[in-house]
């Protein structure tokens, strides 16, 4: 009856130390479930962020390539301006020079 008591009592034992490892299983079962769905987050945020990064990246590009269009163009108003700076002073210096010999002649016209 002893031998029937421990055998009793072994089974017991073995019969809760099944149900402690199945409980562990499933407890198992849902923390990889968890990290599985945390892990796929984490992919999407990744994928995000590296889409977002590779759209600033165009985006920088973009304005760069547009701010060198916008000097070359400053610079070619700049140099027409300059241009037409030595223009209007080239013409303006022939229409001095003209009227001083207009002057000078009509001086000596009048001296006459």
């Amino acid at each position: 009856e002893r031998m029937t008591q421990e055998l009793a009592f072994y089974k017991t034992e073995l019969s809760r130390q099944n149900e402690v490892i199945q409980n562990m299983e499933a407890e198992k079962g849902k923390l990889l479930i968890e990290v599985q769905g945390r892990m796929r987050e984490l992919e999407n945020r990744l994928s995000a962020e590296a889409r977002e990064k590779d759209y600033l990246e165009d985006e920088l590009r973009n304005l760069q390539h547009q701010g060198k269009e916008k000097e070359y163009h400053f610079d070619n108003l700049q140099k027409a301006k300059n241009m037409e700076v030595k223009d209007i002073s080239y013409r303006a210096q022939q229409e001095i020079d003209s009227l001083q010999k207009d002057k000078k002649r009509l001086l000596s016209q009048l001296e006459e």
